[in-house]
């Protein structure tokens, strides 16, 4: 799991995350219009991706700001 060292890091992240899922939205788009189906099954599994890989950087962030209590 990657580790943020501060917030221009998570920063970077979630911002080339949000462009990658920008460019599947439109990628889909135009493939729908184009009734292109390899180009939406391409989409489809690229979102798959898109995904995992949002759910592992809300996952850091997460944890990089949960206030932990002590016991």
């Amino acid at each position: 799991m990657t580790q943020y060292a501060n917030k221009s890091a998570m920063v970077a992240e979630a911002k080339d995350l949000y462009e990658d899922i920008d460019k599947c939205i439109g990628d889909l788009v135009l493939a729908r219009s184009k009734h292109d189906q390899r180009g939406i099954s391409d989409a489809h599994c690229k979102m798959e991706t898109l995904m995992v890989n949002t759910q592992q950087v809300l996952s850091n962030i997460l944890d990089t700001f949960e206030v932990k209590e002590v016991v």
